[in-house]
């Protein structure tokens, strides 16, 4: 079975290795770390590769591009160029009647994540506080990415519906 997943994985490689290469080079604007892409997303595949046998050719190919863009992505993110646009010193700071709507604001929007059920805060405050993707926040709650993903959807409604209700 393992020998039966390296010849599918080998073909693959062969056949979709420079389409994945180009893919990667215009998510990442750079030749050479490109490559390392398509390696990354390969030696995902390898490292998954019970999820390969049982998918279609169709989605195989799709699975392949789907990996390729995530890791891609990833790198583009973790690397991505930080400009600092210095302060002018003439320019004044925000008045107090800015910074006191600001309070005010992330004050109100406490009391109403305050007002969501325990479990539902804990997936918002990973989500948002501690930046954390909806692959880790699957892992943690032992479900699917995809439960996360609505289950966020389902709490910025409600987080909507409490503030139209309290704030307008």
């Amino acid at each position: 079975m393992s020998e039966n997943i390296n010849e599918i994985i080998a073909k693959m490689y062969e056949e979709h290795r420079e389409k994945l290469r180009r893919l990667a080079e215009c998510i990442i604007h750079d030749y050479y770390a490109s490559y390392d892409m398509v390696e990354d997303t390969f030696l995902h595949l390898v490292i998954h590769a019970e999820w390969l046998i049982k998918l279609t050719e169709p989605m195989k190919i799709r699975y392949i591009y789907s990996c390729c863009r995530r890791i891609c992505l990833k790198y583009a993110t973790e690397t991505a160029r930080v400009y600092t646009v210095p302060i002018d010193e003439d320019e004044p700071g925000e008045d107090r009647y800015s910074m006191l709507e600001a309070v005010i604001e992330r004050e109100a929007l406490k009391k109403c994540i305050a007002e969501l059920h325990p479990e539902h805060r804990k997936i918002f405050l990973l989500h948002y506080v501690n930046n954390m993707g909806y692959g880790e926040i699957a892992g943690i709650n032992n479900v699917s990415r995809e439960s996360v993903i609505k289950c966020i959807s389902r709490i910025r409604q409600k987080l909507r519906e409490i503030i139209k209700d309290k704030y307008t």
